[in-house]
């Protein structure tokens, strides 16, 4: 159990930031169950941070809209809690599905994909994720890249990959599911040249 005016007894709990947040919350017993550890670049953080808000702004009766779910996760482990990022895996997990996000300097947009119940099946049946046994800080990634990204070699990097995203969506939209796995390695192997320290 959680007491509201003990959590500056805390520090550096991300579940306390999340906590923080919020005015008025009763007692609590917050339970947490993953199925990935931390490290594995699966957004894990942003998920977790995700469900925290959503659960909590729940229980106030807080009319919070997916957008504003993924902002104030964003700025609790971002800002809050400095774990260094971007804004990809907060949007995913607030807005949920199979969904294109686009960026600009004026913010970030969210497009859902218009696949159907068959389609969202294949691919589930298709794509797996299997635990390699390393782990990494995408924070520590982040921090490096963070000294790097004016560079030429990294922009004209970043833009083969963005472009490689592009044909992602194209694929995804088009429904020529067989591409996605090329796509996906062809993007890898551009991920891995940002910076020295992304995984194997």
């Amino acid at each position: 159990i959680v007491v509201k005016n003990n959590l500056h007894k805390f520090k550096n709990n991300i579940i306390i930031s999340c906590l923080k947040k919020f005015d008025n919350l009763p007692g609590l017993n917050i339970s947490i169950h993953c199925d990935y550890g931390p490290g594995t670049g699966l957004g894990g953080s942003s998920s977790l941070v995700v469900a925290l808000v959503t659960g909590l702004s729940k229980i106030l009766d807080l009319s919070l809209t997916e957008k504003e779910i993924a902002m104030l996760s964003f700025e609790i482990e971002r800002n809050d809690h400095k774990i260094e990022g971007g804004w990809q895996d907060q949007i995913a997990a607030s807005y949920g599905g199979l969904l294109i996000s686009q960026f600009s300097p004026k913010g970030f947009k969210v497009i859902k994909t218009n696949l159907t119940t068959k389609d969202e099946d294949f691919l589930n049946s298709t794509l797996f994720i299997f635990k390699a046994g390393d782990e990494r800080s995408s924070s520590d990634i982040h921090k490096g890249i963070k000294r790097i990204h004016r560079r030429d070699s990294f922009i004209e990097t970043m833009e083969k990959v963005v472009s490689i995203a592009k044909e992602a969506e194209d694929a995804i939209v088009n429904r020529q599911f067989n591409e996605i796995g090329k796509i996906l390695h062809k993007g890898w192997l551009q991920k891995r040249k940002l910076y020295k320290t992304i995984s194997n």
